[in-house]
């Protein structure tokens, strides 16, 4: 279980699209962590014989490579110790050794590819041997048999030889300390206590051989037969002058402690101070970044806005366009009708007068011919000339109607007609307002 405020904060993430991710990660974490085991197995790891971890191509060599560069730029930010380096030098070595025997059942061109990068990269493998053999886990094992296979000479104790001269020996006790170590690991530990702090005084030579000195010719002066009356007292200022080295020791190791752990906390404190400005840089980066999308996207809503509203206007433009014709055409129709109909108007009233005109003369020449008759019957049958008269006037009447009534039928069309003239001015009044 991981917090993730650990992970932001830190910056920790796995690569993309790269054969062992968790290389690149599960140390970072380590380093940057406070963490604790359990002894309960919570999950098992199934295995596959194709699985990814089974195979080996071309891109394990290069996330080998990649790896490398990326432990070295970690270890420079955090400010590594010597002793943290030689275990990422010696983690190097473990991993190129597991590839090394895996290559040996890969294609033949992933085996060549490999072989060719590593002797390409020499440099690399007798770096980290030489951070391994000038640290203090020099006795802790790591595979030697890389440099012997890609042709790095080695000292016989273990060191890379540059020019025929060892970088680092290991002492002479070495090979003893390792058998001890297999046999009884308890006593190892018991004897590689005593020897640090064996070297912790040997380191301290400039003060510790005289008093060592003057605790020996102490012991020596109460062995002599002289001071055995005084050798009890000589025995207590010994022990007393231990117990005042022990203490001096004591104080002098937290002392140095004190000010090993004000120094990291220190070093804790600028490397969280600087986090905190990279994070707050990052920080300040994506919020100017989420700025930038924002304008951006309100630029382009204002431009979308503003073509959507030209278009509105064209096409409100283009409709009004459209109308204005439409009734340009229409007035137009309209007073090519009304023209029409004033003059078929005109016709009709010409036809009206030439009927009236008709009519009078018809009525006039019947009128002659009804006195011709008069006149010739008057002198024959004069009895018969009131009724003669009388049926004159009546027809004279009747036709008189009948006109009137044809010129009261054709005056009504005609205002019919000019009511329509009348609304139709109307209507194009109408619409030429609208």
């Amino acid at each position: 279980l991981i917090r993730k405020r650990l992970l932001v904060e830190r910056g920790l993430r796995f690569p993309d699209r790269l054969p062992h991710e968790d290389l690149f990660f599960t140390y970072k974490l380590m380093r940057n962590a406070r963490h604790a085991s359990i002894d309960t197995y919570i999950y098992r790891w199934r295995q596959r014989a194709s699985s990814l971890s089974k195979s080996f191509t071309r891109a394990h060599v290069d996330a080998w490579l990649a790896m490398r560069e990326d432990t070295e730029q970690f270890l420079n930010t955090v400010g590594a110790t010597q002793r943290e380096r030689a275990f990422a030098a010696r983690r190097n070595l473990i991993i190129l050794e597991n590839f090394d025997r895996k290559a040996a059942s890969a294609p033949e061109d992933v085996r060549n590819y490999f072989e060719q990068t590593i002797i390409k990269r020499k440099n690399l493998i007798k770096s980290d041997i030489g951070l391994i053999e000038q640290s203090e886990i020099s006795h802790i094992y790591y595979p030697k048999k890389l440099a012997v296979k890609f042709g790095i000479k080695i000292s016989e104790n273990g060191a890379e030889t540059n020019g025929g001269k060892p970088t680092s020996a290991r002492p002479f006790y070495a090979n003893i300390a390792d058998k001890l170590r297999t046999k009884s690991p308890r006593l190892f530990s018991y004897m590689q206590l005593l020897r640090r702090l064996v070297a912790a005084l040997w380191r301290r030579k400039a003060w510790t051989g005289p008093l060592g000195v003057l605790f020996a010719g102490m012991v020596v002066l109460s062995l002599l037969p002289s001071m055995e009356p005084y050798r009890g007292l000589i025995w207590g200022a010994c022990a007393f002058a231990v117990a005042i080295m022990a203490t001096a020791y004591l104080a002098l190791r937290t002392r140095q402690l004190i000010s090993v752990i004000s120094t990291q906390l220190s070093q804790l404190t600028a490397n969280a101070e600087k986090d905190r400005r990279q994070t707050r840089a990052q920080l300040d980066a994506e919020r100017a970044a989420r700025m930038r999308d924002s304008r951006r996207d309100t630029e382009a809503v204002r431009k979308l806005i503003e073509k959507t509203t030209q278009q509105l206007a064209d096409k409100t433009s283009r409709e009004t366009r459209d109308a204005e014709s439409l009734l340009r055409a229409g007035i137009a129709n309209a007073a090519i009708i009304a023209r029409a109909n004033a003059d078929e108007l005109k016709q009709q009233i010409n036809l009206l007068d030439v009927v009236i005109e008709a009519l009078s003369k018809t009525q006039q020449e019947q009128s002659a011919q009804f006195a011709a008759s008069a006149k010739q019957l008057k002198s024959d049958l004069f009895e018969t000339e009131k009724l003669t008269r009388s049926r004159l006037k009546q027809s004279h009447d009747d036709v008189a109607a009948l006109a009137k009534r044809n010129l009261s039928r054709h005056v009504d069309i005609l205002q019919g007609q000019i009511d329509i003239l009348k609304k139709t001015s109307v209507a194009i009044d109408t619409v030429a307002a609208l």
